[in-house]
C-alpha cells in the first residue's frame, strides 16, 4: 500500500512501522532506510533554500526543462541585465599592469561607426599559461549594445621612447633580431619586448639609423655576409 500510494511529486510520508524483525532487517538489507532519509534530508534543504535573481533582467537561454534533474555546479541558463554589458579582453602582463580599476576605455564596433565609453571594473589576477596574458574585463552602457556584439577596445598605454614596431617573425626566439652592420654582417642584437600586436612585436634596444633585416634569411647566422639591396 505504501508504494502505490507514493506521489513524487509530494512530500515522502513515514516509512511503514515493522510488524516483525524480519520485516525490519529485510528493508535494512535492501538500503531503503538510507534512502529514504537522503530523500527527507533533500527535501529539507529545498524548504529552506529559493534562488532569486540578483537584478531583472532578461533569461538569454534555458538548458533544463520543468521536472529535470540538475546536478550541484550543472549551468542551467543565462540571465543578463541588458542596461549593462560586460567586454572580456585579454593582454599581456605588461599591458594589463598599466589598466587599473576605474580606468576608461574607449570601445568601438567593428566598422567603426559607433563608440562607447567603458570603466575597468576587474582584472584576473592568473596569468594564462598557454597565451601568456591576463583577462580585463570592461563594464559598458549605452543604446545600440547587444549580447554577443564584437568591440574594439582603445586602451592608453605607457609612453615609451627610442621603440619600433616589427614583424614577430624577425624576432629570434623572442629576445634577438638580426642587423646588418656597415660592411654588410648579420649581428644578433639582443632587444626588449615591450608589448606584442597580433603579428607584430613594439621593441626597443635598437639605435636609430641602425639597419635590420626586412625578412628573415633562410639558414641565417650571426657573422653571415649578406648582400643590401636598397630600393
Amino acid at each position: 500500500n505504501y508504494l502505490y500510494n507514493l506521489d513524487v511529486n509530494a512530500a515522502l510520508k513515514p516509512l511503514p512501522i515493522y510488524v516483525t524483525d524480519r520485516e525490519k532487517y529485510f528493508v535494512s538489507g535492501k538500503n531503503i532506510s538510507v534512502q529514504y532519509y537522503e530523500i527527507k534530508n533533500l527535501e529539507e534543504k529545498l524548504r529552506k533554500y529559493s534562488v532569486y535573481a540578483p537584478y531583472s533582467g532578461v533569461l538569454t537561454s534555458a538548458m533544463v526543462n520543468t521536472g529535470t534533474l540538475v546536478r550541484a555546479g550543472q549551468k542551467i541558463g543565462e540571465f543578463i541585465d541588458p542596461s549593462v554589458y560586460e567586454l572580456e579582453i585579454s593582454l599581456s602582463e605588461i599591458m594589463a599592469s598599466y589598466l587599473k580599476i576605474g580606468h576608461k576605455v574607449v570601445v568601438i564596433n567593428m566598422d567603426g561607426s559607433k563608440e562607447w565609453t567603458g570603466f575597468v571594473i576587474r582584472k584576473n589576477a592568473i596569468l594564462e599559461s598557454s597565451s601568456q596574458t591576463k583577462k580585463v574585463f570592461i563594464k559598458l552602457k549605452g543604446k545600440d549594445l547587444s549580447d554577443g556584439m564584437y568591440l574594439k577596445a582603445f586602451i592608453k598605454g605607457k609612453n615609451q621612447e627610442d621603440v619600433i614596431e616589427l614583424d614577430r617573425s624577425l624576432l629570434i626566439d623572442d629576445q634577438f633580431v638580426y642587423t646588418i652592420s656597415k660592411d654588410s654582417i648579420l649581428k644578433l642584437k639582443e632587444v626588449n619586448i615591450i608589448h606584442f600586436n597580433g603579428g607584430t612585436a613594439i621593441v626597443n634596444g635598437l639605435k636609430d639609423g641602425e639597419m635590420i633585416i626586412s625578412k628573415l634569411v633562410p639558414g641565417a647566422y650571426d657573422g653571415m655576409e649578406v648582400k643590401v639591396i636598397t630600393h
